[in-house]
């Protein structure tokens, strides 16, 4: 029995040692396919581009035309000045020129007006008193007009100490200018003024005001 059975026993596994190699070949030439199939050639461009914001900046001048940045250095607009004040007396008139310095274009959004005394000071009893007497007025005008006494006729509705322009102000493109006539003077009709608006030196500070357009 022992010499009939290790024949059979023998046949038997062959056949399946035989098929096991065949599907682990398969395998390894399968997996090989795979591998070449999934490279290639590759190749890259680059582009580069550059961004760079543009510039706002907002001039100031006065009669004589001569433009400076006004921050932080303030303009001294010496042409908005009277000596001897009194109702109905002598008035202040002056140009303020705002030119856009800049590369974009940009809107005056305010014209802001404070006082101080001749020392910086604001807010003490002279120039309260007398800014509160006087009135200034401020009329946009163009090239061809001239800011004068016959110009700038009758009274200004704004008080000087606080005052703030925000309305009807132009946009300007780069490299145009916007030019405006200033007055301060104390009305005719004041009566009765304080002692204390008597001999006070006042001096009335402008900050103009922009944004981009």
């Amino acid at each position: 029995m022992l010499d009939v059975d290790q024949p059979s026993t023998s046949k038997s596994t062959r056949p399946h040692t035989v098929k096991v190699r065949l599907v682990l070949a398969l395998c390894a030439l399968l997996g090989i396919g795979a591998y070449g199939t999934s490279a290639s050639f590759t190749d890259a461009s680059f582009v580069r581009a550059s961004f760079q914001t543009g510039t706002l900046e907002l001039a100031v001048a006065g009669a004589t035309g001569s433009f400076v940045p006004g921050d932080p250095t303030a303009l001294s607009l010496t042409q908005l000045s009277a000596t001897g004040m009194y109702p109905g007396g002598p008035a202040g008139l002056a140009e303020l020129h705002v030119k856009n310095n800049g590369q974009l274009p940009l809107t005056v959004s305010g014209l802001i007006f404070t006082t101080t005394n001749s020392g910086g000071i604001a807010n003490d009893s002279g120039t309260t008193a007398l800014g509160q007497l006087a009135r200034l007025k401020v009329v946009p005008y163009s090239g061809s007009q001239v800011c004068n006494a016959a110009f700038m006729t009758g009274d200004g509705t704004l008080t000087p100490t606080s005052a703030t322009v925000s309305s009807g102000l132009p946009t300007l493109t780069p490299g145009t200018t916007a030019t405006f006539c200033l007055k301060v003077n104390i009305p005719s009709t004041v009566s009765n003024a304080p002692l204390a608006a008597l001999n006070v030196d006042m001096r009335v500070h402008i900050r103009v005001t922009a944004v981009q357009a």
